[in-house]
């Protein structure tokens, strides 16, 4: 029960810091708005991968991205995948290991894709 009060705090700390932060967290305009879809933190607790959504306006697609971040410290957030779109996205963990699985996601979408951060493995999935 202790855990899961945690995980929940956590998550609302999380959100609590996109909406407060603002765009500016992701280095964009203040014409764009980010909407957090999903946090999925590790079995060791230590880390979250973050699902967002970014909204410049109507001129622009969407684009979404997945951040990691340890739990210690919400400023060491940082994108590991970028794609336009709003493609389906599951999140997975394992041990040090995270496994995104995009359902919808074309190669010429993506324009960032990392295989690595810190001492955590990131697995592509697509299904395009």
């Amino acid at each position: 029960m202790m855990y899961r009060n945690r995980s929940l705090i956590f998550a609302v700390e999380v959100i609590i810091g996109f909406v407060m932060i603002g765009s500016s967290c992701l280095g964009g305009s203040s014409d764009c708005s980010d909407s957090v879809k999903q946090i999925v933190q590790s079995s060791d607790g230590q880390f979250a991968a973050v699902e967002v959504a970014r909204d410049c306006g109507a001129t622009t697609d969407y684009a979404t991205q997945v951040l990691l971040q340890t739990t210690a410290d919400k400023n060491t957030r940082e994108a590991v995948f970028i794609a336009s779109g709003t493609p389906n996205i599951k999140l997975s963990w394992q041990e040090h290991s995270l496994t995104i699985d995009c359902s919808g996601c074309q190669a010429t979408d993506i324009f960032e894709e990392r295989a690595l951060w810190r001492d955590i493995q990131i697995i592509y999935t697509k299904n395009p």
